[in-house]
């Protein structure tokens, strides 16, 4: 490994989380020149915690700048802050601590195990896919703001959240721009449509998120034909009702 793709990998967390009624699983597929993605996830009673982050640029640069946005997520997830504020705070702490071109997009989301109720934000990252019933059903909504590190560019200082409502069986995928934007040798992007094929097609024969996962990244690298130009990286998660 190259040490930025060290450090890369020292940021994630344990590759599947498993309780009673909600299964993930992150993957990550480094470029050849790291492209700064990371990813974090935990259960906190009754609450899944997640973040996705795609740093700018490659390299110990794009390292540097996930581990600050990872340790300030880390740093408020555990302080008990809502993702509003983490959000604004991550916010923050890019824009103090690394130069004005330095930035990172990303979400953040929040499920409650009791009730299915997700919340996310946005900071200027690909809609995450809701996955339905054996296909993807929609993309999910919630009102950009502008990447993190960037925030002082907003008109609105308030933090949108994004709401929805889940459902036993539902599948929620989060991923990179590195996985719809990957090319074949002949220039065609991966795209969003194939992303989302895919997805529907394992997760409709019962296969467990880790597995849907890795499929996924292998069809990407795949579709590249060479070492991928940036990070693809994916976090899917399956809720299977409340706690029993």
């Amino acid at each position: 490994m190259t040490l930025a793709a060290s450090i890369q990998w020292d940021l994630l967390p344990p590759l599947t989380l498993t309780s009673r009624s909600l299964n993930a699983a992150g993957m990550l597929e480094p470029a050849y020149d790291v492209g700064g993605d990371s990813f974090d996830y935990a259960l906190n009673d009754s609450f899944f915690q997640m973040a996705i982050v795609d740093a700018a640029g490659h390299g110990i640069a794009a390292a540097m700048i996930s581990v600050l946005a990872v340790g300030s997520y880390r740093h408020d997830r555990r302080e008990g802050h809502g993702i509003d504020r983490i959000h604004s705070n991550l916010d923050a702490v890019l824009e103090t601590h690394q130069p004005r071109a330095a930035f990172a997009t990303g979400q953040l989301a929040h499920v409650d195990l009791l009730t299915g109720a997700m919340s996310w934000t946005n900071a200027g990252h690909p809609p995450p896919l809701l996955v339905r019933g054996g296909r993807v059903e929609r993309e999910l909504q919630c009102p950009p703001t502008p990447p993190w590190g960037f925030g002082h560019l907003a008109t609105d200082r308030a933090v949108p959240i994004g709401t929805e409502q889940l459902v036993p069986g539902d599948q929620v995928l989060f991923y990179t721009d590195g996985v719809v934007e990957s090319r074949d040798p002949g220039g065609e992007f991966f795209g969003l449509d194939r992303l989302a094929r895919l997805v529907a097609e394992h997760s409709g024969v019962a296969a467990r998120p880790e597995e849907t996962a890795r499929r996924v990244v292998q069809s990407v690298i795949d579709h590249s034909g060479d070492p991928l130009r940036d990070d693809a990286t994916l976090v899917l998660w399956q809720w299977d009702g409340p706690l029993a």
